[in-house]
């Protein structure tokens, strides 16, 4: 019988061998697995080297095709080739085409200013008279294009009315009316010209006239329309006076004036006689009387004066009064006819020179 160790020994040694030709197989294995996995890597890489520059290319094709697209058509439908009357103005308009992923963008330059942003429909105010360009542009990275062009005119002033005649003056005229010229100049073109008095109806005017006027207090108004519809206007008030020619003249006024025919009371004063004295007299057309008051060293002189009254001793009105208060004054009215200052005193029938009060006259001159 074998010793057992020899039947030992050789299965060892036939254990290593299959080791080693397992160990072989296993390395030769592995070579081909590294070479196949080179195999797909090595295609892998030649697939992504092909498909790299194609998505480039088809991104650069897609952005280019993007931005090199044609520019929007845009249709301004506000502000129109016309003449406005209003310093601000819708800015609306049309569109072909939406923005894509900001292919493109839109602005807009008045008169050759700074490009402003425009997102839509907006208003531009402010807008000084005379003739504007409004241009659009639609922008990319690779470029600007004009879109949209149009010019339109402004023109939100009222045509300006310098009125030459009549003055803000009093026209004064012996006679029962008074030729006043009605005279101007417009700064610009008009369609239509009229003028009113008083308020009353507004009358065409062709060109200066004259007017014949009565003795009056008269507020003139002259319109005005420029072409594209502004109307303008420009007033005056002026007053036609009669004027008397003599002291003869104003005492036969005086006489028919007959102020007397007011109702008197208890309460009526100097004050109120002498307005109603000038209320009458400019009824009548007469806007040459002023309201003067006397006071201190002129009413102490007015009240020296001796009055004659007929069938009376000779009476000094104020004298009592004037000594009681020294304060007290007295209310008359003021004319000047040709050249010399008078005072009336419609009251107690007195006319008088001024300043140094010299009766020129004395009698019923209110009581007809």
């Amino acid at each position: 019988m074998p010793p057992p160790y020899v039947g030992i020994k050789r299965r060892v040694h036939v254990s290593r061998r299959v080791a080693d030709e397992l160990k072989s197989l296993d390395e030769q294995e592995s070579i081909g697995l590294r070479r196949s996995r080179t195999k797909r890597r090595s295609a892998r890489n030649k697939a992504l080297f092909l498909l790299v520059p194609l998505t480039i290319f088809a991104c650069m094709f897609l952005i280019m095709s993007v931005y090199l697209s044609p520019p929007p058509t845009i249709t301004i439908l506000s502000p129109e080739a016309t003449t406005y009357r209003t310093n601000s103005i819708h800015l609306t308009y049309t569109s072909s085409k939406q923005p894509f992923f900001g292919s493109y963008s839109l602005s807009y330059s008045l008169d050759g200013q700074a490009n402003k942003t425009l997102e839509g429909n907006t208003t531009i105010a402010r807008l000084s008279d005379g003739l504007h360009s409004l241009v659009i542009y639609a922008s990319n990275i690779v470029r600007t294009v004009v879109v949209g062009v149009v010019s339109f005119t402004i023109d939100a002033t009222p045509p300006v009315i310098k009125i030459i005649s009549p003055e803000t003056t009093i026209y004064n005229t012996t006679s029962n009316t008074y030729a006043v010229d009605l005279a101007y100049i417009i700064n610009e073109p008009v369609s239509w010209i009229g003028y009113g008095l008083n308020g009353g109806e507004t009358v065409a005017l062709a060109g200066n006239i004259t007017l014949n006027l009565l003795p009056g207090r008269y507020n003139l108004t002259i319109y005005a329309n420029d072409t594209i519809g502004n109307t303008g206007f420009s007033k005056v008030a002026f007053t036609v006076s009669k004027v008397f020619s003599s002291l003869a003249e104003l005492k036969n006024f005086l006489i028919a004036d007959n102020l007397s025919d007011a109702k008197w009371t208890v309460n009526y004063t100097y004050h109120e006689f002498a307005l109603d004295f000038i209320l009458r007299a400019e009824m009548k057309g007469y806007y040459c009387f002023t309201y003067y008051a006397l006071w201190g060293d002129e009413m102490k002189e007015f009240a020296s004066i001796e009055i004659i009254v007929p069938g009376y001793y000779p009476w000094k009105p104020y004298w009592l009064s004037y000594l009681s208060d020294p304060n007290a004054g007295h209310a008359v009215v003021r004319i000047t006819i040709n050249g010399l200052d008078i005072i009336i005193d419609p009251q107690t029938d007195i006319i008088l020179s001024y300043p140094d009060f010299k009766v020129l006259y004395e009698g019923e001159i209110t009581q007809g």
